[in-house]
């Protein structure tokens, strides 16, 4: 009689034992993955010494919609906002790439830095990896 009622609890201590476990251990994965992406050295130019704030080009697709504004920040050595602009353009088209093309060329950032929600943020960073087609 006392048997059949101590195995169910046996029982449920060993699975409650085991999530905490596994949770645990998850946990301490999760958390060693996370701080060995986060925990880096931040961006510096190539030909310039460590500590130098490179000039930064931020673009963003809005929420991602075809419709969206995008919008472009240039950023200089300071942290100074050089230069911003909204492209009313779809970020298709081929007159958007000319402007986006124009501004890397004149801004000539180190950095270009890409936000978006979705897939649609891709067609961003096409025209600035094929500037001739």
């Amino acid at each position: 009689m006392a048997l059949n009622k101590l195995v169910p609890m046996v029982a449920l201590d060993v699975k409650e034992k085991v999530r905490t476990t596994s949770e645990r251990m998850l946990f301490f994965e999760i958390r060693d993955n996370f701080m060995n992406k986060v925990d880096q050295a931040p961006f510096h130019p190539i030909p310039s010494q460590k500590g130098t704030v490179p000039r930064v080009l931020a673009v963003s697709n809005g929420d991602g919609k075809k419709d969206s504004a995008v919008l472009a920040i240039a950023m200089d050595y300071d942290g100074a906002i050089a230069e911003h602009l909204k492209f009313d353009e779809n970020f298709k088209d081929s007159e958007f790439e000319k402007k986006f093309v124009a501004l890397a060329n004149r801004f000539k950032p180190e950095v270009i830095a890409l936000s978006g929600y979705n897939v649609n943020l891709s067609h961003l960073h096409k025209p600035r990896r094929n500037p001739g087609s």
